[in-house]
């Protein structure tokens, strides 16, 4: 210790570290309140579970774009592989699965009926 320099610690950084610790504990109170309102919610039942992130269109528009009818749609689609979801008396279909499906087996399609399910798909909120 002989060769170092000892010099006071300068006010501005003691102030600044102060400052930056009284950041830090208002933040760390912020998130326990956070995770103590999502588990309270989720405790009542408060939490519902997020929509999918696969578009899923309806069986018309699916019809539409792999130019078919609805009923054939119905009868092909464990040939095709696509994957389907009843939701109450509708049945959307996976656009995903679509696309693959066109592709896999040269389906025709149709770009206009894909173009229109696109837009609409892309409206619906996602939370």
């Amino acid at each position: 210790m002989d060769n170092y320099v000892m010099f006071p610690p300068h006010p501005d950084l003691a102030q600044e570290v102060q400052r930056m610790q009284g950041t830090l504990s208002r933040l760390e109170k912020f998130l326990a309140a956070q995770d103590e309102k999502i588990h309270k919610a989720e405790e009542y039942g408060f939490i519902h579970e997020r929509l999918p992130n696969q578009p899923m269109v309806s069986k018309d528009e699916a019809a539409a774009i792999l130019c078919v009818s609805p009923r054939h749609l119905q009868r092909i689609r464990k040939r095709l592989v696509l994957k389907w979801k009843k939701v109450g008396r509708e049945t959307h279909y996976f656009l995903k699965e679509l696309v693959e499906a066109i592709e896999k087996f040269q389906c025709p399609w149709n770009p206009v009926a894909y173009e229109k399910a696109m837009k609409r798909v892309t409206r619906l909120p996602r939370y």
